[in-house]
């Protein structure tokens, strides 16, 4: 065995393949998440209404808040994952281009800035930042973030149009 050869490549491989799947089923989640925020928020939205309530309404308003802290919640427990099938398709196969490394790096640029000095950085300082990630390496895209919050501050303006000058009752 050489040097720069990893110990047991099939175990490498199934590592990677498991970290890519664990980062699939989060993102899995992240969109049944937001698909059930969305649902209830129309719901909400609906029926404050049809009934001529403002509650709802404000309800109604905090879905799009909710789905960018699902959205957080969900990079921060992927950034660890990514961390490890990234590691794992250098181990394999260095200096080629991989899908982890790839996607990392032309879909969250902040978090590969963030990932890509951990790669080569001592075992303890490399897991005290896997544990407290930067929130601004979890953004994302910061389009996404910046539209829902927009989205979230229309809705609570028609809250207050509904309740001021439509004069619809609180609850």
């Amino acid at each position: 065995m050489t040097l720069g050869e990893p110990e047991d490549r099939d175990s490498l491989r199934v590592q990677m393949q498991q970290s890519i799947e664990t980062f699939r089923h989060l993102t899995t989640l992240f969109v049944q998440c937001t698909g059930f925020l969305i649902a209830a928020g129309g719901l909400l939205f609906g029926y404050g209404l049809a009934q001529q309530k403002a509650a709802p309404l404000l309800l109604a308003g905090l879905a799009p808040l909710g789905i960018i802290v699902v959205l957080m919640l969900i990079l921060s427990h992927g950034l660890p994952v990514a961390f490890v099938a990234i590691r794992s398709e250098e181990r394999l196969l260095p200096g080629e281009a991989t899908v982890g490394r790839t996607y990392f790096m032309t879909k969250y640029p902040l978090a590969y800035s963030w990932i890509a000095p951990l790669l080569h950085m001592e075992e303890d300082d490399r897991n005290r930042m896997l544990a407290s990630p930067p929130l601004r390496g979890m953004r994302g895209a910061k389009a996404v973030v910046v539209s829902l919050v927009i989205g979230s501050i229309a809705q609570f303006a028609l809250f207050l149009v509904a309740l001021i000058w439509f004069d619809y009752r609180f609850m």
